[in-house]
């Protein structure tokens, strides 16, 4: 993937022990989520980067501007970072298809 600026295809290393919370939306009720991540645009020292961060912070769901205020004020940290807008979400859908198959009921015992 042209413009990834991290070690995995999928962003940073994934911890498979991060706490679930329940999502909201109707349309995926009954399931759970450990990042929804979000992608933005920002300069935080580096140029203009793409920035996958997760709105989902120690266990509990925050609105996308909380999130964003944390991470530019270091108490977010990003889960993967990239040159472009494109590489950012194709890097988010892999992440999020990471997560589903290593959180499957039974794997991590």
């Amino acid at each position: 993937m042209e413009g990834l600026l991290n070690p995995f295809p999928y962003g940073t290393a994934i911890d498979p022990n991060k706490p679930m919370v329940p999502n909201t939306s109707p349309d995926i009720e009954g399931t759970h989520m450990t990042e929804q991540s979000i992608t933005i645009k920002a300069d935080i020292g580096d140029g203009d980067l793409w920035y996958n961060i997760p709105t989902v912070i120690k266990g509990k769901k925050f609105s996308d501007k909380s999130a964003i205020a944390f991470f530019i004020h270091g108490m977010n940290p990003h889960v993967g970072v990239y040159d472009s807008q494109d590489v950012a979400i194709e890097s988010a859908v892999l992440r999020s298809k990471m997560i589903n198959k290593i959180r499957q009921p039974g794997l991590l015992k």
